[in-house]
């Protein structure tokens, strides 16, 4: 079972690669990103003991974070993984094994035979560097933003699914760009983008379902993701002048790479590097397809068109 601190490490990642590559555009992600952030920034920094070693740092050690002795022998929890000594050993022959340490938190994998998920490999990775940053004494340098860095670039760059993209064989396009035509258009594209403005927003699901730990919040997205589909549909029946073709087609294929960033959102618990991927390209995505929708606004406004 992957734990809540896997997820809140993942999502500490994501924070740090958003900073750099992700903008975001509208106060409802703004506000919603401001509280991930800040309840895992808290996550972060508790030291519950006092022994140096803080609580999420306890949890992969397997160490007692309300203990800064877990061994009971003399030496502080901090102290004795810095002297590449196994805090759950009392000494002082209890030299650590890091090899063995790393591979703990995917041990029952092999045991039942099944594949390392993205987050098993992740974690794996993630941990022996953070050893190496920590007996180092590199944790909050430069050496740990390359090592994120390089951690971002080669494990959330990557997408794992293949989806259908649409192309203009498979609209319904009008030879015609007439004002009434245009009007039409404009009319029906409103009503099919504002049929559904009463559903939960999707990134305030996955942060409610984190804030609560409750797994069965994130079945609302099912419903969402049956919303996302019949835009499609709509989107591909609804007639359409052929000079505004690229931008609609555009909007049409972002629509189903959301429904797949939902899908990978879905499982931010079984497997939280996938739901983070999905997190990532669903804010790029949405970005996508307010650039496009804008597209269409300005090419109609300046047709002196009636958009709202």
């Amino acid at each position: 079972m992957v734990t809540i601190l896997v997820i809140l490490v993942c999502f500490f990642l994501f924070f740090k690669f958003k900073n750099n590559k992700v903008s975001y555009s509208t106060k409802n992600q703004e506000e919603t990103t401001k509280i991930i952030n800040k309840e895992i920034q808290q996550t972060l920094k508790n030291d519950t003991d006092g022994d140096g070693l803080k609580d999420w740092e306890e949890t992969l050690w397997k160490t007692d974070p309300n203990n800064p002795d877990t061994d009971n022998d003399g030496t502080d929890d901090n102290s004795e993984i810095l002297a590449n000594r196994n805090p759950l050993i009392a000494g002082p022959n209890d030299f650590l094994d890091n090899k063995v340490v790393v591979v703990e938190s995917t041990q029952n994998n092999f045991e039942l035979n099944q594949p390392l998920t993205q987050t098993d490999i992740l974690s794996r990775e993630l941990f022996a560097g953070y050893v190496a940053l920590k007996q180092n004494n590199q944790l909050g340098t430069v050496q740990e933003e390359q090592f994120i860095n390089n951690l971002i670039t080669k494990n959330l760059s990557a997408d794992i699914n293949s989806i259908k993209k649409y192309t203009l064989d498979d609209l319904n396009i009008l030879q015609d760009d007439r004002t009434e035509v245009l009007q039409q258009y404009a009319t029906q594209l409103n009503s099919i983008l504002n049929a559904h403005t009463d559903i939960e927003y999707d990134l305030s699901i996955v942060k409610n379902a984190l804030e609560t730990k409750n797994q069965g919040e994130l079945k609302k997205l099912d419903s969402n993701i049956e919303v996302y589909k019949e835009v499609q549909k709509e989107l591909l029946r609804i007639p359409l002048p052929y000079k505004i073709t690229a931008p609609h087609l555009e909007m049409i294929n972002t629509f189903a790479d959301l429904i797949n960033d939902i899908q990978k959102m879905k499982l931010i618990w079984d497997d939280p590097l996938i739901g983070l991927t999905g997190i990532r390209g669903y804010t790029e995505n949405e970005e996508t397809l307010r650039k496009e929708l804008a597209k269409i606004t300005q090419y109609l406004s300046a047709k002196n068109v009636i958009t709202n």
